[in-house]
């Protein structure tokens, strides 16, 4: 529900380095951010559709941008955690990239 005024200034300041997203919902509905590099997911959610496009914020190619990383953070030993990360995996895994667990 922001004003796209307030999108397209937060993409204009990450394009040129002066901010850093923090984001629920912004980061879900279609920003173009070339420059983002890191993807932190600390949120709940089943929805392979949604990660993919949230992960697509950080993929895109962009000159002399670093290897993407993303990190998804959860708490396996909340059974519906475990099932919804589980989801996000297999997303993961059928879009071809690469998983690391720890």
């Amino acid at each position: 529900e922001d004003p796209m005024s307030y999108r397209d200034r937060v993409t204009r300041d990450m394009s040129a380095g002066r901010a850093v997203m923090i984001a629920t919902s912004l980061a879900d509905r279609g920003i173009d951010a070339p420059p983002c590099d890191a993807l932190i997911l600390a949120s709940s959610g089943r929805s392979q559709s949604r990660v993919v496009q949230q992960i697509g914020r950080v993929v895109r190619l962009s000159p002399g941008k670093p290897q993407p990383r993303v990190y998804d953070l959860c708490d396996v030993r909340v059974p519906a955690l475990k099932a919804q990360i589980k989801s996000r995996l297999e997303a993961y895994k059928e879009h071809g990239f690469e998983v690391a667990t720890q």
